[in-house]
């Protein structure tokens, strides 16, 4: 799994379930999908860690990164703040993919 940084830049469409937004990552702006059911909303300006490895290896997503929820973040790759217990810090206080505040 490649993982890297990226900056939302852009929130496209927002569901109840699923948010598309455009992140600047890597030097370019891409779609990126973020599923609400394993982490929370993510809002302009957050940065997100982004599942880049479908893009990399053209699986035929589209073009399209995943947004990494901040748990399995926590628990796969050491990054991240606290446990889903409100002290993510990323000022939202809920858990959510945001890793950083800018």
């Amino acid at each position: 799994m490649r993982l890297v940084p990226g900056i939302v830049k852009e929130i496209l469409f927002a569901s109840n379930d699923l948010q598309v937004v455009n992140v600047s990552c890597e030097g370019s702006e891409r779609q990126a999908c973020n599923y609400l059911a394993l982490g929370a909303a993510v809002a302009v300006d957050d940065t997100v860690l982004l599942n880049t490895t479908a893009v990399d290896l053209q699986l035929g997503t589209g073009g399209v990164h995943f947004v990494v929820p901040n748990k399995a973040v926590e628990t796969d790759t050491g990054y991240g703040h606290g446990h889903g217990d409100g002290s993510s810090g990323n000022g939202h206080g809920d858990g959510s993919s945001v890793l950083f505040s800018s």
